[in-house]
């Protein structure tokens, strides 16, 4: 059986979208089979057992002052250990790194998620089977729309 650690924010977590900022609480996660890391597993079949690792509100690498242990590059070294041997991890990071809070153009961003690639290939441990690094593959950042904008994260996310 392979594993896959799928490594992300809330889209990998299922949040359920709200008009209004709802509290962080298992009614407000979408059901297994609905998320997207669900589907992957059906879609793959027995072969491959797909391990979810979402956050709400998880960056690539930035500290928030509001909500502690956001932060992908200080959590992945102890999810790939827990998850282990992992033959691929999927990251699917960078949408909170855009948040106003942090102020951040693309490309420090985008080092983010290459400091989390970095991590996985040369990091203390082999965390795929037989000693190998596990295969990445990046997912870029859902696009923040103009309906986002105009509910709750409109304090949080510009165009």
């Amino acid at each position: 059986m392979k594993n896959i650690l799928c490594f992300g924010d809330s889209n990998t977590w299922g949040f359920m979208p709200h008009k209004d900022k709802p509290p962080i609480k298992a009614d407000n996660r979408f059901p297994r089979d609905v998320r997207w890391p669900g589907k992957l597993e059906k879609m793959l079949g027995d072969d491959w057992h797909i391990i979810e690792e979402g956050l709400n509100g998880r960056t690539a690498m930035f500290d928030c002052p509001m909500e502690d242990h956001r932060n992908g590059l200080k959590a992945i070294d102890f999810c790939l250990l827990s998850a282990m041997p992992v033959d691929l991890v999927i990251l699917m990071l960078g949408t909170n790194d855009v948040k106003l809070l942090f102020d951040k153009p693309a490309y420090v961003i985008a080092q983010g998620i290459h400091r989390l690639i970095g991590r996985i290939r040369h990091g203390d441990y082999c965390y795929g089977p037989g000693g190998k690094t596990p295969e990445i593959l990046v997912v870029t950042p859902a696009r923040v729309t103009k309906a986002v904008l105009t509910g709750w994260l409109k304090n949080e996310f510009d165009a």
